[in-house]
């Protein structure tokens, strides 16, 4: 599949904690992946990638492993939480989609 390298914030916009922007991202997706079966075939295939961004993601450990610094202190480590939810449930919703997917 081409265009797979934009399937981790893809997934990560999906999770986003912003109800508006996750609803967004979960609506093109639906409107992309016309089916749950090619959905789940789309990650499947973008699996490796997402679980790759995912991961590190997840290790950043605070605020200034973060790629964008700006901004005051609480705002930084607002975005670093809210990058570190997103992650986690991209996580989860990759993982509860490739159960079962062969």
């Amino acid at each position: 599949m081409k265009g797979t390298t934009m399937m981790p914030s893809w997934m990560k916009a999906m999770s986003d904690p912003n109800g508006e922007v996750a609803r967004a991202a979960s609506d093109a997706f639906a409107r992309t992946f016309s089916t749950e079966e090619r959905r789940s075939g789309a990650i499947a295939i973008a699996h490796a990638e997402i679980f790759d961004d995912l991961g590190e993601c997840l290790r950043k450990k605070s605020p200034a492993d973060m790629v964008f610094r700006e901004g005051s202190e609480s705002e930084q480590f607002g975005r670093f939480e809210r990058s570190i939810l997103a992650s986690l449930s991209a996580l989860a919703n990759a993982c509860s989609r490739l159960h079962g997917v062969e």
